[in-house]
């Protein structure tokens, strides 16, 4: 079920971001929902199916959605980004709040397919373990020509960090 992100900035935002998480078995399916209505947003979602996408790294310069994952207890945690416009995606691994620095991709997860529509991205992902009950935050980082904003279901901090384990409020 798609679930509201919030922006962080206390200005009313004409962007709507939604998001959902599940596990189906091994696998990991992220989907968004961009709502522009006034076309703002930079690097905004391309229609089409990829089913490989180019690993790169700062993807969170550019609009990308997000999403972070730990075990129940865990202070270890992945962050995965993927980027529509430039079909851009990765996953991190840490071992604490933003430990390592500079962040290593994770051989964890493998990218299965990415499907884009007119305001909709789904990411299926392949875990290379069993995947246990997961505490998760969803997370967007939209560019429009006024600046970023940040979207999420939760912001534990007073600015916006999406890698604060208090965030991770989604139960998959």
């Amino acid at each position: 079920m798609m679930q509201n992100l919030t922006a962080f900035s206390s200005s009313r935002s004409p962007i709507e971001v939604r998001g959902s998480a599940l596990t189906q078995g091994k696998q990991l399916i992220f989907e968004y929902e961009l709502i522009d209505p006034g076309g703002a947003v930079l690097d905004s979602l391309s229609a089409g199916e990829w089913r490989s996408w180019e690993r790169a790294d700062e993807l969170w310069k550019t609009t990308c959605f997000e999403a972070f994952l730990s075990r129940a207890g865990d202070k270890g945690y992945w962050e995965f980004n993927f980027s529509p416009a430039k079909r851009r995606w990765n996953v991190y691994r840490f071992n604490a709040y933003r430990d390592p620095q500079p962040p290593r991709s994770s051989a964890d997860f493998e990218l299965l397919e990415v499907t884009a529509s007119a305001g909709r991205l789904k990411c299926v992902l392949n875990a290379r373990f069993d995947l246990p009950k997961l505490d998760c935050a969803l997370t967007a980082v939209i560019r429009l020509d006024s600046g970023m904003q940040y979207f999420a279901l939760t912001h534990a901090a007073d600015k916006a960090d999406f890698h604060k384990r208090e965030s991770f409020t989604l139960k998959i």
